[in-house]
């Protein structure tokens, strides 16, 4: 609003007040929703008779919070500028609703669908009001207070709650290790990029970085590992990149030329890379439930069973016709791309897929005019976020702190995309 304006003597610039300022009331708002998001707070509260009113009464405040919000600080604005930049997004949800129409189980669906796009609601809310100054103090903050509780949390709580009961492989506060090890692979990515540039934080970020990364050895994760591996390939590659001035989507091009090329080797090799990084057969039984993914795609190709009507129900599953969605093992596809297929068709596969796409395209657009760490972090983070999805089922999901932070990053990438549209790079703060 004021980028023609010249500071006067003695006084800050915009860009850099806005980079000094801590935190507003909607940083703090944003920060307790991921740390919600982030925790097993279901598992805190089981033993209590009202523990599933509990945690749907939390989640259902903050739904309303976040769009009473937005409703106040922008009106009716923030939803004609989803439909028009968001097109995607909001056709994804609205398919995952409408799904109830014929899903196996319709009211269930219909429950699920609405969660879902309520927890896509906070991911919004925190992409459209926050600045990117501000998504990226808050994000370096509750990276940090998740991996640390984490790691202390065994000198306050009992070891069950941290590690898992049956592999003992470190859990911290989140749901299973998987999840935990996600989550350090991407806090180690955020500060490594710290690390990356000089100035103040910089040994701060390099201490955290390293508590991450034991955070990550404990979890037992190997996605998580390998995620880690590829974000930190893309900060290093991106980094030498700037020094050579070389155009940020050619290196982009090559960088997944470069990862295309390593896939098909891995693919061609897989029996003495996979036994490295499993612990069981079929990449810990993965193999099979893909291929009950893909029977289930063949059954119904354009529509898919339903939202949430396909996998988690154990022995009460719906198609008992394939064996492998009664599972215990069976909570989702273990593949974000088949288990969008399985619930909600092929065509919602295809959509993800391009919004995932578009959000990385805008990532480095966000680059080109903002070379920062932050920004930087945010390319390795998305494709670090594809390595997870090739073996988690970590899109469209309720009350998941990697589709809010999905969201809220690919909202405020096109929020600053169409901010910086008007200045040549070397303008934009």
């Amino acid at each position: 609003m004021n980028r023609g304006r010249v500071a006067l003597p003695g006084e800050q610039p915009a860009a850099f007040r806005e980079q000094r300022q801590f935190v507003d009331w909607d940083g703090i708002a944003a920060a307790f929703i991921l740390l919600v998001a982030a925790s097993n707070v279901g598992g805190w509260v089981q033993d209590l008779p009202v523990e599933r009113f509990l945690v749907r009464a939390l989640w259902w405040l903050l739904y309303l919070g976040a769009f009473l919000r937005l409703v106040q600080r922008f009106g009716a604005g923030w939803l004609a500028w989803m439909m028009r930049h968001q097109a995607i997004l909001c056709l994804l949800l609205a398919w995952a609703v409408l799904s109830a129409f014929w899903s196996l189980a319709p009211l269930e669906t219909l429950q699920k669908s609405m969660s879902l796009v309520g927890t896509t609601i906070l991911g919004v809310y925190i992409g459209y009001t926050l600045s990117p100054a501000l998504v990226s103090r808050v994000l370096r903050w509750v990276f940090a207070a998740i991996i640390v509780s984490g790691l202390v949390a065994p000198a306050l709580l009992a070891d069950a709650i941290v590690a898992d009961p049956k592999t003992g492989d470190w859990q911290g506060l989140m749901v299973d290790k998987n999840s935990f090890g996600a989550m350090a692979a991407i806090a180690s990515l955020c500060f490594t990029a710290v690390a990356f540039r000089r100035g103040a934080g910089q040994i701060g970020g390099t201490v955290i970085c390293g508590a991450c990364l034991l955070a990550l050895l404990l979890s037992g994760s190997r996605t998580a590992l390998v995620a880690c591996v590829i974000g930190v390939s893309t900060l290093a590659w991106f980094a030498a990149v700037k020094r050579t001035r070389s155009s940020p989507r050619a290196a982009l091009f090559l960088l997944l030329l470069l990862f295309g090329t390593a896939a098909a080797a891995a693919t061609y090799a897989r029996e003495p890379i996979t036994g490295m990084i499993r612990k069981g057969a079929g990449l810990n039984g993965r193999t099979d439930l893909w291929a009950g993914a893909v029977q289930i795609i063949r059954e119904r190709p354009l529509t898919g069973y339903g939202y949430h009507a396909v996998w988690g129900r154990k022995e009460n599953t719906l198609l008992p016709h394939i064996p492998i969605t009664a599972q215990p093992s069976a909570g989702s596809a273990h593949n974000a791309v088949l288990n969008t297929a399985t619930e909600l068709g092929v065509p919602a596969a295809v959509l993800l897929l391009a919004y995932g796409i578009i959000t990385l395209l805008d990532a480095v657009r966000f680059y080109e005019h903002r070379a920062t760490s932050f920004s930087l972090f945010v390319i390795a983070f998305l494709l670090a976020t594809a390595t997870v999805s090739i073996t988690e089922a970590n899109m469209l999901g309720i009350h998941w702190v990697f589709w809010i932070l999905f969201v809220a990053i690919a909202i405020m990438l096109k929020r600053s995309g169409r901010n910086d549209a008007a200045l040549p790079p070397a303008q934009a703060p």
